[in-house]
């Protein structure tokens, strides 16, 4: 993966809570999505209002090739060609979680899918737009 495979992901992104879909409940009502290019690789700042209305912010940086820790996990990074720019966690060399990033056609649309390894074949799916 290069830094240009980054580019079109680059950028803020806002929640479109009407177009999420969580099987089981709990769609976060806000959030905002910001991906940026650091010289150590790219650089994911969260934040979100949950169901219950409570305020949530994430923030780390991973790596462009090979496993990045975070929060005592090793995250792992790709640009693929179905999936997007995917993310997956591993724990113990094992698989627990992953997540993909996938553009709409335009560029302005931002469709993440999410899911924990635990929970099945399950996925909850946010929409982001891109902040102008």
């Amino acid at each position: 993966m290069t830094p240009q495979d980054l580019v079109p992901y680059l950028g803020a992104w806002v929640l479109d809570p009407a177009k999420n879909d969580y099987p089981g409940g709990g769609v976060p009502t806000a959030g905002r999505y910001t991906l940026t290019e650091t010289p150590e690789g790219l650089h994911f700042a969260m934040a979100w209002t949950d169901a219950e209305g409570e305020a949530h912010e994430m923030e780390y940086t991973l790596q462009l090739a090979g496993r990045s820790e975070v929060q005592g996990a090793q995250v792992e990074l790709a640009v693929e060609a179905r999936g997007g720019l995917v993310t997956r966690v591993y724990v113990q060399d094992a698989l627990v979680a992953e997540a993909t990033r996938v553009l709409d056609p335009d560029g302005r649309g931002l469709a993440i899918g999410q899911r924990s390894v635990a929970e099945g074949p399950t996925w909850k799916r946010s929409w982001y737009a891109k902040a102008d």
